[in-house]
């Protein structure tokens, strides 16, 4: 199992290095992570809840996440398969927005 020592870097910079570390890991492989910094025990569930990774456990300062599967069975590690489904007609594509009708004018 990998170990990132992150230190106490806030919650931005925390997630953002963490998604990239994510990002090059297999499909199940776990990551430990020591982080210090005080949003740490919110950031990181929260991070994982988002994102779909499993945390395995969380004792302060330690976590242990696991990456999530890929979307795609034949996708490689650290692809992101294709994009979210729109809202609207369950096609994947946005429902066509159109305006209301204007109101009527007296004659």
């Amino acid at each position: 199992m990998e170990r990132w020592e992150a230190g106490e870097i806030g919650c931005g910079q925390l997630v953002f290095e963490l998604s990239l570390r994510m990002k090059r890991m297999r499909p199940g492989e776990r990551l430990k992570v020591v982080a210090g910094s005080p949003g740490a025990p919110i950031d990181l569930p929260a991070w994982c809840r988002m994102t779909g990774h499993r945390l395995v456990s969380a004792e302060p300062p330690v976590y242990v996440l696991e990456r999530k599967p890929d979307r795609d069975a034949g996708a490689s590690p650290g692809s992101h398969g294709p994009g979210p489904k729109m809202p609207g007609n369950g096609s994947g594509s946005p429902s066509k927005v159109t305006r209301p009708d204007p109101p009527e004018q007296p004659l």
